[in-house]
């Protein structure tokens, strides 16, 4: 699924998963309803995460109260909320996407910025990559041809000058 991303500058697009779309559908449920109690309704303006009331969360209680709080609920370690970009490119490298869907999704103006940022991830993936090419190309669940022996023919590799020129 895509969706449109405007900022000041520019108008992009970026895809998100369909589990994240069914959970933020599910948020917005709540927030209606939670809206609705202090006697409002959420509007087009209104942020995705806000407070009770509606109104923008305080970036330092949101770092400092909610996402200390939900890392240590969670067990992990003590991290900025700026950290998670980098986690989320780290996870679309090792994940397999290409480069350009990554420049994409991280909203860089240039490939090479993305590159830069990444790149030394990149060489984690290349571990396999031989096989994952094979794979791809002679599907892992058809066998390797077995050669037949004919009249004739054989099997044995003979140096280039041996063979005909069949014309």
């Amino acid at each position: 699924m895509r969706y449109e991303v405007k900022s000041r500058i520019k108008v992009a697009f970026r895809t998100i998963w369909p589990r994240l779309i069914e959970a933020l559908k599910a948020h917005r449920k709540r927030r209606i309803e939670t809206l609705l109690k202090v006697g409002r309704q959420l509007t087009n303006d209104d942020f995705v995460f806000s407070r009770p009331d509606g109104k923008p969360l305080s970036g330092d209680s949101l770092y400092h109260r909610d996402f200390q709080r939900i890392l240590k609920r969670a067990g992990l370690r003590q991290i900025r909320i700026h950290d998670l970009r980098h986690t989320f490119a780290s996870i679309l490298i090792n994940a397999g996407h290409n480069l350009k869907y990554i420049q994409n999704q991280m909203g860089h103006a240039k490939i090479e910025i993305t590159f830069n940022l990444y790149g030394h991830l990149l060489k984690e993936t290349l571990e396999g990559a031989a096989q994952k090419t094979e794979d791809f190309v002679f599907k892992p669940s058809c066998p390797a041809p077995v050669p037949t022996q004919k009249e004739g023919v054989t099997s044995e590799l003979q140096p280039l000058e041996n063979i005909g020129s069949g014309g």
